[in-house]
């Protein structure tokens, strides 16, 4: 599982890679079957933004932004936002799975 952080007009200091570096590893746990995340952090005229792109197998790629004015709030919303997706595909897997043993003993 690789983890890549990257700043775009941004510093990305040693707090928000490691927070970031948290957020990416709760996901993981959530969801044992990453094989990438990328964070990625901006700065625009409006405020901070952060970005969680997800890719899993058997999977499409997940992405999550949010936009705050102070990173590590950014940074939390999106991880909240991309859990909450998570969550879904992850429900949506059991229910096809449940289904499918339904028809076999049918």
């Amino acid at each position: 599982m690789q983890i890549t952080i990257s700043g775009h007009h941004v510093d990305v200091t040693e707090g928000m890679r490691g927070r970031a570096y948290q957020l990416a590893d709760k996901l993981i746990k959530f969801f044992g079957k990453v094989t990438q995340v990328r964070v990625i952090m901006a700065v625009d005229s409006e405020g901070q933004i952060a970005e969680f792109v997800l890719e899993a197998p058997r999977c499409q790629t997940l992405t999550a932004k949010a936009r705050a004015t102070d990173m590590y709030t950014a940074l939390d919303e999106a991880a909240e936002k991309l859990e909450r997706q998570l969550r879904k595909h992850k429900e949506k897997l059991q229910e096809r799975r449940t289904r499918a043993g339904r028809r076999e003993t049918m």
